[in-house]
């Protein structure tokens, strides 16, 4: 599926579906102070929740840096706030099982103090809610609690192109940051 533009640089974003994988491990929290651009992973949020199975890797094919959040749709309180340089990927783990609204900010010259871009900054949401699952084993041993065995890995690529215009919606910076906690 294709995504709309973000914002004066056009852009799109493909979303592969979800693919089932075996339970892993979780990545770290957040970084301690910001650089003026920070590394690609860089956790933007106190208060980040990681207690889940489910994945979501991002690629930024773009020229842009991307700030990517990712906020449930039940509460519109924001899990996860992080930073990818642009031309890299970065996978975010531990994520908990339900309904999500994914939003992307993009630009350049990233100021800690603003948590934004100062230059080409353009904001974006996902049209599609995004959904995490976890399908359990069969329960053998009643005493005994379910086991996972598969959960969501979904995978997003955010490209440069021209004239793009699907799956996505424009957003504001007030949208954007709507339901992050301090």
């Amino acid at each position: 599926m294709m995504l709309s533009p973000l914002g004066a640089m056009s852009s799109d974003l493909i979303v592969s579906m979800p693919r089932m994988s075996q339970l892993v491990g979780t990545q770290p929290l957040i970084a301690a102070g910001l650089p003026s651009r920070p590394s690609t992973g860089t956790e933007l949020m106190a208060n980040s929740i990681h207690s889940g199975p489910c994945e979501l890797t991002l690629d930024n094919m773009t020229s842009r840096d991307v700030v990517i959040n990712v906020r449930r749709t039940s509460n519109r309180k924001s899990i996860r706030l992080v930073y990818i340089r642009r031309g890299e990927s970065y996978t975010l783990t531990s994520i908990p099982t339900g309904s999500y609204n994914v939003l992307l900010q993009q630009g350049e010259g990233w100021n800690p103090t603003t948590m934004s871009f100062t230059k080409n900054q353009s904001f974006a949401k996902y049209d599609a809610v995004t959904k995490f699952s976890v399908t359990y084993s069969p329960q053998t041993e009643p005493h005994l609690p379910a086991n996972p065995l598969t959960y969501s890995i979904i995978q997003l690529t955010v490209v440069d192109v021209q004239n793009g215009k699907k799956g996505t919606l424009p957003t504001s910076k007030i949208d954007f940051y709507n339901g992050i906690r301090g």
